[in-house]
């Protein structure tokens, strides 16, 4: 998804809130062939916004405002925050 909507304006950033899996997160993003960068997160940004557990997606403007928090447990998870970012786009 990353690649597909770039020229549209989308980044697509991970923030790992969760301490004691940071050696996990470069291996599940290559496992994946995610492109996007991760960044090791911290208490502060986890009240910042909310985060009540993870995987929790966030959509934020190009003025910096959160425009979706979105929590997708399913096997169409990726398919249906496309969807969402299609609608954004547009």
């Amino acid at each position: 998804m990353t690649e597909k909507y770039r020229g549209k304006g989308l980044t697509v950033l991970a923030v790992n809130i969760v301490e004691k899996q940071d050696d996990l997160v470069q291996p599940f993003l290559d496992e994946k062939h995610y492109t996007f960068a991760a960044f090791k997160g911290s208490p502060d940004i986890k009240k910042a916004y909310g985060v009540g557990g993870a995987p929790t997606e966030y959509v934020i403007d190009r003025q910096g405002r959160v425009v979706a928090k979105v929590r997708l447990n399913s096997d169409d998870r990726e398919r249906q925050f496309e969807k969402l970012v299609e609608s954004l786009l547009q």
